[in-house]
């Protein structure tokens, strides 16, 4: 999307002709006082018609990371008097995730929570008595379904969740439609079984390509395509927690967006993916629900501003440990 918007492509009519067709559905004839939108650092960009150019090089610098207001006006949304938008925290950590992190400040959860939203750029935020600690780690395409030979998005007739009982494969598909691929969920699950059934190895060498049903099957290519993404993410974490010496076993984890809600989590404990902490729930969907938070009450948009000075970006590229502790992660 930077490399389009730079190279002079107009995504932000599309965009802003996306959401006004939606809010058309949603509402009918009827009109809002005000509307929030959240998302990544980049779409915000291009929503609001910002150039996004510094976001895709070397410093990564954002146009804007505060929160923003606009009239419904200025969209050409008719439907709006005003358009607010949460406070960005990073340039790989958007509004969304400020959602996220209002989403649990407003439930029961106390501190040393962790905030894992997995995606083709996972990011991980740490909450704990005296800091937001943020990063995102580049976990490749994997936890979107992508990159996988039969891998594709958690739509009708995917696999999304798999179990052996000696032989017998057990398997669920998203719409109980007949089985045509594979989701991250899915993947999860069946590498997961593999595993404990020692058809694969610590390090993920398999045996040749395990077939699932059909012409579905699992390669190695996708097992190396899990490890890496996996190890991004647990690398991730355990510096974050390293840093505030918060010990996993006490922490609290919780997974936003769809794969969360869809995602066995022991399975995923099993493989490394997330450590062994004191609970690990889904969150569902954190940026909606914080959304809807910041829009219905003003403390919650100053305590969304108190995120954004409190946190703090840790670049794991720029630690001398990152590389080690990467290919520490790597095996299962």
């Amino acid at each position: 999307r930077i490399q389009k918007a730079a190279a002079g492509e107009d995504l932000t009519t599309p965009i802003r002709l996306q959401i006004d067709g939606l809010a058309r559905d949603l509402l009918g004839d009827s009109t809002v006082d005000s509307c929030v939108v959240v998302g990544n650092t980049v779409m915000l960009h291009l929503l609001f018609g910002a150039d996004c150019s510094g976001l895709g090089r070397y410093p990564y610098t954002p146009e804007f990371l505060d929160c923003r207001q606009e009239t419904g006006a200025f969209f050409r949304w008719d439907w709006t008097d005003k358009v607010l938008s949460p406070p960005c925290l990073h340039a790989f950590c958007g509004a969304d995730i400020t959602a996220g992190l209002l989403t649990i400040l407003n439930s029961d959860a106390g501190f040393d929570v962790l905030l894992a939203d997995l995606g083709t750029n996972a990011e991980l935020a740490l909450l704990t008595r005296d800091k937001i600690l943020l990063t995102s780690a580049a976990a490749g395409p994997v936890f979107e379904g992508h990159g996988l030979l039969y891998g594709m998005p958690a739509l009708d007739g995917a696999i999304s969740g798999f179990s052996l009982l000696g032989e017998q494969k057990r398997m669920e598909t998203v719409g109980d439609a007949p089985p045509k691929g594979v989701c991250a969920s899915g993947l999860i699950d069946v590498l997961a079984a593999l595993r404990r059934q020692y058809v694969i190895d610590k390090n993920g060498v398999i045996n040749g390509d395990y077939r699932l049903v059909g012409e579905l099957k699992i390669t190695q290519k996708d097992v190396r395509s899990f490890q890496l993404a996996k190890a991004a993410v647990a690398a991730g974490i355990r510096l974050l927690c390293d840093r505030e010496k918060v010990d996993t076993a006490d922490m609290d984890i919780r997974v936003s967006g769809a794969l969360g809600s869809a995602m066995d989590f022991e399975n995923a404990c099993a493989l490394g993916l997330f450590p062994r902490a004191l609970s690990i729930k889904a969150l569902g969907n954190s940026a909606l629900e914080g959304g809807k938070i910041y829009a219905n009450s003003p403390d919650a948009q100053r305590l969304a501003q108190e995120i954004a000075r409190r946190a703090e970006y840790l670049d794991l590229s720029l630690l001398p440990e990152f590389q080690d502790v990467l290919l520490g992660e790597m095996n299962f």
